[in-house]
């Protein structure tokens, strides 16, 4: 089983926070992505490459 990090940060906001509390996930290539808010996974979602190059 994978240890799940105890923060982690919001590749479009950026703000740190803790996974076990994040509004909303997403997986990507092979990766989880944590969100502060479901606004926050609805704009990843519409340009995921974008992000996760900045992230």
């Amino acid at each position: 089983m994978e240890r799940q990090p105890s923060s982690v940060r919001d590749p479009v906001c950026g703000m740190e926070i803790n996974p076990q509390y994040a509004a909303a996930t997403t997986a990507y290539q092979a990766n989880t992505f944590y969100f502060c808010r479901v606004e926050c996974q609805e704009q990843f979602e519409q340009s995921p490459e974008r992000d996760v190059k900045a992230a």
